[in-house]
């Protein structure tokens, strides 16, 4: 199998690069007009549109059982629900920046959880040293160390938002993966 050339996938990386690296910044003058729970309301609401359109547009509805839906809902609710309320919640406190920082713990969530609720999957020694070194470069680039500059509430916060990202998306795999198999 041979790699596409960049300029088959280059321009779809920079704009998705592009939105989900500025949804910090976009959520710090949200807030300013908004509340919190207005913000994820309204991230979520664009999102649902998005996706609907994506449905209507490919003229292919999905086929879901009842149990099918709840499996979407839960990793909806962990994935979408809780963070994106959670996420203005937490830049209250903290700058965009520190927020994007911080949301860099996600792969390290991810990782705990898929060894809490996958223990089928056991982790390497060399992944367990890419988690370490990964913990330790967020924990420079955010100055870890001086704790009394910390907003601790909004890096808690932020951390939840990024181990219910963990969650839901250990969770799609267990839940999901047999709706993809349909």
């Amino acid at each position: 199998m041979t790699a596409a050339p960049a300029r088959a996938w280059l321009p779809a990386l920079i704009l998705t690069a592009l939105g989900w690296g500025s949804s910090f910044l976009f959520i710090e003058l949200a807030l300013d007009a908004f509340s919190p729970s207005q913000v994820g309301f309204g991230r979520l609401a664009v999102g649902a549109l998005v996706l609907w359109a994506l449905v209507a547009w490919g003229r292919r509805r999905p086929t879901l059982t009842a149990r099918d839906v709840l499996s979407v809902a839960l990793v909806g609710v962990f994935m979408s629900g809780i963070p994106l309320i959670l996420i203005p919640m937490a830049q209250q406190n903290l700058t965009s920046i520190l927020a994007s920082l911080l949301n860099a713990t996600t792969p390290l969530w991810a990782a705990f959880w898929v060894a809490v609720l996958i223990p089928a999957e056991r982790t390497t020694h060399a992944q367990l040293g890419g988690l370490l070194v990964g913990a330790a470069g967020i924990a420079v680039l955010v100055g870890a160390w001086n704790v009394s500059d910390f907003p601790l509430g909004g890096v808690a916060l932020m951390l939840a938002a990024t181990a219910c990202y963990g969650i839901g998306s250990t969770l799609s795999r267990r839940l999901l993966a047999r709706i993809e198999e349909s």
